[in-house]
């Protein structure tokens, strides 16, 4: 009450501002120590094609690493067999040949408790739009 007092209506909450925000920063320093990152890397991040719908051809390099070592796997969205697994590894390194039309994740997964670990997406653009040419019948 004394608070109340000495600074007013408007300036409790001056007060009280700071104090969450310290609170709940300080909760989010916590989850982020008990929660360790996988690191996933992937290059190039963009294939270019002539035209959409056509597939896109890229030599991709693609590297990881987690703090502990773990049984995991890597995969791409549009395949659905493992790319290649790891058993009691913390990092690794692969050469992929991209061959697709479309954008495509690619991500790490835990073998032992199928938990998506970490994920980046390659994107395919294009240089031209497809053009419909329409027939135009000419009698000369």
């Amino acid at each position: 009450m004394l608070v109340w007092f000495m600074f007013g209506k408007r300036n409790i909450f001056a007060l009280l501002i700071p104090l969450i925000c310290a609170v709940v920063f300080d909760a989010n320093a916590a989850n982020r120590a008990d929660k360790p990152f996988t690191y996933l890397a992937v290059t190039p991040l963009k294939c270019v094609t002539l035209s959409k719908g056509r597939d896109c051809y890229a030599d991709v390099n693609i590297s990881w690493s987690t703090p502990t070592p773990k049984n995991v796997c890597l995969f791409v969205d549009y395949i659905d067999d493992p790319i290649r697994c790891w058993k009691s590894q913390s990092k690794a390194e692969l050469k992929f040949e991209f061959i697709h039309p479309q954008s495509a994740y690619f991500y790490l997964r835990d073998s032992d408790s199928n938990i998506r670990l970490t994920e980046k997406q390659l994107s395919v653009n294009w240089v031209h739009e497809r053009e419909r040419h329409k027939r135009r019948w000419r009698v000369f």
